[in-house]
């Protein structure tokens, strides 16, 4: 485990509201691979999660279940959580 922001990170551990990328296609739900989505709900027996894939304007593609090895890690819930935090409170920039 490594320290980040003061908090313990886990490395590619996939919670609920994390958002991945899949690492195949699923040609039919008619979604590429390299495609980002949400993480709606996780399972641990069978590992696997059912994720949301959106288009540009918010409406749902599809809702995939895959296998932890068909999706990466692109960010976590608390990661956002933590970025969203630090610009809340970082100084405004001169000219802004």
């Amino acid at each position: 485990m490594d320290l980040l922001f003061g908090f313990l990170y886990r490395g590619d551990v996939i919670k609920d509201y994390d958002v991945v990328r899949l690492t195949r296609a699923f040609p039919e739900k008619g979604v590429a691979a390299g495609a980002q989505g949400t993480v709606l709900m996780t399972f641990d027996d069978p590992p696997g999660y059912i994720i949301e894939i959106v288009d540009s304007e918010g409406q749902t593609v599809a809702e995939l279940d895959v296998r932890p090895d068909d999706v990466e890690l692109v960010i976590s819930y608390s990661d956002r959580f933590i970025i969203q935090r630090s610009r809340k409170y970082a100084p405004a920039k001169k000219g802004m």
